[in-house]
């Protein structure tokens, strides 16, 4: 993941790594989690990022939180049951808060939206029969939350400006 500063964050195994994309010298390591990390993504301000765990029954399977100024984490996000296998940052919308939201999804078809300033999942949504979340990201008009799914495809979310996720129960499919 590439921030504007010249920097990019990547992980491996356990560990955070940020780099200079200029020297491609090793700039920090953020930190090391108990278990292997399986995504990460940056927010718009490149302040933050958000790191994603494997793990099952509940043990690992966190979203973390990183303050990429101060280089230290802020929080552990805890909701999923089963390995966190994508997240990404929601598009900030300064009319309602200045808080960061951001979505996860994790092998059992969880989808848990977050605000950075609150603990505990924001709202959740669980897509039946899709399998696995493999990947997450949202539309250039910020109002679809894009799902890929290993057994359904590509699915799509309604995110409404209260950031609340609509129609759950039949999420479109692409």
């Amino acid at each position: 993941m590439f921030l504007p500063a010249d920097v990019f964050v990547a992980t491996s195994h356990q560990e955070i790594f940020m780099w200079d994309s200029r020297t491609l010298e090793l700039c920090s390591i953020l930190g090391k989690k108990m278990h292997i990390q399986s995504s990460c993504s940056v927010s718009s301000d490149s302040n933050f990022c958000i790191t994603t765990s494997a793990g099952f029954s509940s043990e690992g399977c966190e979203v973390t939180l990183w303050d990429l100024r101060e280089r230290r984490l802020l929080e552990e996000f805890r909701q999923h049951e089963q390995a966190v296998m994508a997240a990404t940052f929601l598009p900030l919308k300064p009319e309602l808060s200045k808080s960061s939201h951001f979505v996860s999804g994790s092998k059992d078809g969880m989808i848990c939206l977050w605000n950075k300033d609150k603990i505990g999942c924001h709202d959740s949504c669980l897509l039946m029969g899709s399998g696995s979340v493999t990947s997450l990201d949202v539309t250039a008009d910020e109002h679809r939350l894009l799902i890929g799914t290993r057994q359904r495809g590509v699915l799509g979310l309604e995110i409404n400006s209260n950031y609340r996720l609509l129609s759950c129960a039949e999420p479109t499919k692409f």
